[in-house]
């Protein structure tokens, strides 16, 4: 009963999380639409994060920062959503399911992807400090990657459970 009350709180606020995110991707683009035709926008893309110098710099790789943060933004919010299906589909009286642990091995594959993501973010944030330009935000891919290869192991797991209890209800 209790688990129960913590699984349906994640929920919601798995929700909460899904709702932000996609609102934040949305202030982002509409903050870039806005400061492609205004530099001075940039000044404040989103919550005070000000790219104005990297716009003045190379509009080219302002707009690859840019679009990298709303993918990274996008993926998370996609995760959220699959981590919502997942505790709408779990059962406690029955966890190990096909549906369950495909969701599972699909969120590390989700956040493997944002790994994937920040690393090429970082790579390009590294190439800016090179060229003498610093960028406002720090990128670490190494927990993500970590949290990605957690959730693999855990998805394996649950796949190995649900071949088990299959295995169990054929002998019964």
């Amino acid at each position: 009963m209790k688990t129960e009350k913590i699984l349906s709180a994640l929920k919601l606020i798995s929700w909460v999380v899904f709702i932000g995110l996609l609102i934040q991707a949305g202030a982002i683009i509409i903050s870039y639409a806005v400061s492609i035709g205004n530099a001075e926008a940039a000044k404040d893309l989103f919550l005070g994060l000000n790219l104005f110098d990297l716009r003045l710099f190379s509009f080219r790789h302002y707009t690859i920062a840019v679009f990298l943060m709303i993918f990274i933004v996008l993926l998370k919010a996609y995760a959220a959503y699959l981590t919502i299906q997942l505790l709408s589909r779990i059962r406690l009286s029955n966890p190990f399911e096909g549906r369950v642990a495909s969701l599972v091995e699909k969120i590390s594959y989700v956040v493997l992807a944002i790994g994937g993501t920040v690393i090429v973010a970082s790579a390009q944030n590294e190439w800016l400090a090179n060229n003498g330009m610093l960028t406002p935000f720090h990128l670490d891919p190494g927990g993500i990657l970590f949290l990605a290869g957690i959730l693999f192991i855990v998805a394996h797991i649950f796949k190995r459970g649900v071949l088990i209890q299959s295995e169990n209800e054929l002998t019964i």
